[in-house]
């Protein structure tokens, strides 16, 4: 996984970065199997809080911890949620703007700007 970081106004990388991301990789280990688990099931498992579980779950779906998709479902009319990974986001396109300066035969020139995405350069 790539280097993230974590924020907050409380957070202290030095003390709550290590211990942060240790939790993170508990619970992406965990939810890889794509199976369908409860926050109890994962803290019992993976040794963190549900609170913590709660957050690293979230966690979980942002581009900088992993961008994965997960599914959530609620049982009937209770409180109880579950939670499945089903894979990742894949990464959005960014476009680059090429400009071009051309002389017009004028005393000025003719400034072009184009947006390229991605799929249209090669």
């Amino acid at each position: 996984m790539s280097e993230a970081t974590f924020g907050g106004e409380t957070f202290d990388a030095k003390i709550d970065g290590p211990r942060l991301k240790g939790q993170l990789e508990l619970v992406r280990q965990f939810m890889l199997d794509g199976r369908w688990h409860d926050l109890e099931e994962i803290a019992r498992s993976t040794g963190t809080s549900m609170l913590s579980v709660s957050a690293r779950v979230r966690d979980l779906r942002k581009p900088q911890f992993g961008g994965y998709m997960l599914e959530v479902k609620r049982v009937g009319q209770s409180g109880l949620w579950f939670y499945r990974v089903i894979g990742r986001e894949q990464p959005k396109a960014t476009p680059h703007v090429e400009v071009t300066v051309e002389p017009d035969g004028y005393s000025a020139s003719t400034l072009g700007v184009r947006i390229v995405w991605p799929e249209e350069s090669e």
